[in-house]
Order: C-alpha cells, then structure tokens, then sequence
C-alpha cells in the first residue's frame, strides 16, 4: 500500500501519529493513545485562538 501511496504523489511518513495542520493519522491502531493526545493537543489550540466561532463550532 506505501508504494501505491507514494506512486500516487502522497507523501509517506514513517511515525506512529503525524499531524498536517487539522488532519491527524495514526498508522496503526494500537497507537490511538497518542492519536488521541495529539487530537486532544489540536483541539485545545483550536480553542485558545481568538476566534472564537471556531471554537464553539466544535463544542
């Protein structure tokens, strides 16, 4: 699958939890602890910005 990915222009990374901006992935699912730190880390940084219709619109 990494090769068809690659062939496909994506670029792989090899890490367990991989964060580009709001999109978080974790490559397995054995690793949803830290997908979920890393989730929870977003979240909390979403919610500090001065935006605040961005944050309510995930409550």
């Amino acid at each position: 699958m990494k090769d068809d990915m690659i062939n496909s222009g994506a670029n792989v990374i090899n890490a367990r939890v991989v964060r580009d901006g709001n999109i978080i992935t974790a490559s397995y699912y054995a690793y949803v602890g830290e997908f979920m730190r890393e989730t929870f880390a977003a979240v909390a940084e979403l919610r500090a910005q001065p935006h605040r219709e961005l944050a309510e619109a995930i409550r």
